[in-house]
């Protein structure tokens, strides 16, 4: 269950459903970081009555959906930076790219409260992978660039090269640009002591008089 439907009430939501659903043992299982909260619950007839009854917050129809393995079917993307592409464009990238081989189920996305302005982190995907061998990429391509999306076991995918097969801590391009940058450095500063020493041994020098 998303918490993006509640817009930032849904411990409330929680604790009105979890009067609702007196009488039934399940476990609640509260994602925090992918802002999801999971029921487990211990008898199967427990489970389908749930999704057969329609609960309410605030007036509003509150949307679950139903899975048996939450590894393999249902999985939580997560897009850390957007770089430098609008939401809706985003939204299209997602579409383009996810919508072929999943369900998705629901987007949320960061926003300055009670405007349309919207922060270029922090967007989360809840999809359900067509079959359990799906592959998700891990990157979104479009005409700038590449943007990284990350979930539970996705492949390395460098932030920084925009390429696969690693992290950017491991990043060979990144670490070249560094060795050269503090090459570079070494050698100015050598330099520098070399003008000072210089400078140093020109002011003993005393002319003849």
């Amino acid at each position: 269950m998303p918490w993006a439907q509640f817009q930032e009430d849904h411990m409330n939501a929680l604790y009105k459903l979890a009067h609702d659903l007196d009488g039934s043992i399940y476990i609640r299982k509260d994602d925090h970081r992918a802002r999801i909260t999971y029921f487990i619950f211990s008898k199967k007839e427990d489970a389908e009555s749930a999704m057969q009854r329609t609960f309410s917050h605030n007036l509003k129809e509150i949307e679950m959906y139903q899975t048996e393995k939450i590894e393999e079917e249902i999985t939580v993307v997560n897009i850390q930076n957007l770089g430098d592409v609008d939401i809706l464009t985003l939204l299209d990238l997602i579409k383009d790219t996810l919508e072929p081989i999943s369900e998705i189920i629901d987007i949320s996305a960061l926003c300055r409260k009670g405007l349309t302005e919207f922060l270029p982190y922090g967007v989360k995907i809840l999809l359900r992978k067509k079959t359990t061998d799906t592959i998700i990429p891990s990157l979104l391509d479009y005409e700038y660039g590449k943007i990284n999306i990350f979930y539970r076991g996705c492949k390395e995918a460098c932030s920084y090269c925009k390429q696969e097969g690693h992290w950017k801590s491991k990043c060979e391009f990144l670490k070249n640009k560094s060795t050269k940058s503090n090459k570079n450095l070494q050698i100015s500063k050598i330099y520098q002591t070399d003008n000072q020493a210089k400078g140093a041994s020109d002011a003993d020098v005393e002319p003849n008089g």
